[in-house]
């Protein structure tokens, strides 16, 4: 409905400006951890060609980066993408954005050696690798909060943190439930680690994610 549709549209809007702070600072420094797809250039004389399994977006950067050159944001170029109305919480995608980044950062691992890279490594850790492994995060916290919950403080914590897990379940089964509210930060943020998870999952059971169906 038009609610729903209106909360993803502003969702995708607030991840869209969260990157673009974090895209803006690497490129102060030169080094920006992958392009958009929709829009991003390589020099001719520096590009490779990258495996169908990986995003060639991530890959083809971080390649760039290996070689010793830098990578910058341009602010002023512009580009529009039409989400998916059939994966309003966008779970598929992020399922397979991380498992296809996950495989491609472990092909170009290199950059992970913060003796050869400092810069890149600490940046991938930060910007890549700690966002992936948000909801194995969330679980280890969930699992914590659970063995102090016999402080009134943590009970309350734990309350807390069931009813947004709950909210965000209810909220992916009933669509529109809270859309047009700050509550649907909530089942944006659990779902879309949640999605996370599921990728980085993929990789270790080595599932194949070089064709999928399309989502556009």
């Amino acid at each position: 409905d038009a609610g729903t549709a209106g909360c993803r549209a502003r969702m995708q809007q607030i991840q869209k400006s969260y990157e673009t702070v974090i895209k803006r600072g690497e490129g102060v420094l030169g080094r920006v951890m992958g392009g958009d797809g929709s829009l991003y250039a390589v020099r001719a004389s520096m590009f490779r060609r990258v495996p169908s399994d990986v995003p060639d977006d991530f890959v083809a950067v971080l390649r760039v980066l290996k070689s010793g050159m830098k990578v910058a944001y341009e602010a002023v170029a512009l580009a529009q993408e039409k989400m998916p109305d059939h994966d309003p919480e966008g779970l598929a995608r992020r399922r397979r954005t991380v498992a296809r980044g996950t495989k491609g950062l472990w092909r170009e691992r290199e950059l992970l050696n913060p003796f050869r890279f400092p810069l890149c490594a600490f940046l991938l850790f930060s910007h890549k690798i700690l966002r992936w492994l948000g909801g194995g995060l969330m679980i280890g916290l969930f699992l914590a909060n659970l063995a102090l919950a016999t402080h009134p403080l943590f009970v309350g914590i734990l309350v807390l943190q069931l009813c947004c897990y709950f909210f965000a379940c209810l909220r992916f089964f009933v669509k529109g439930l809270g859309a047009g509210g700050v509550l649907a930060i909530i089942p944006y943020f659990v779902l879309s680690n949640l999605g996370a998870t599921l990728g980085v999952m993929d990789v270790v059971s080595q599932r194949d994610w070089t064709l999928w169906q399309t989502q556009r």
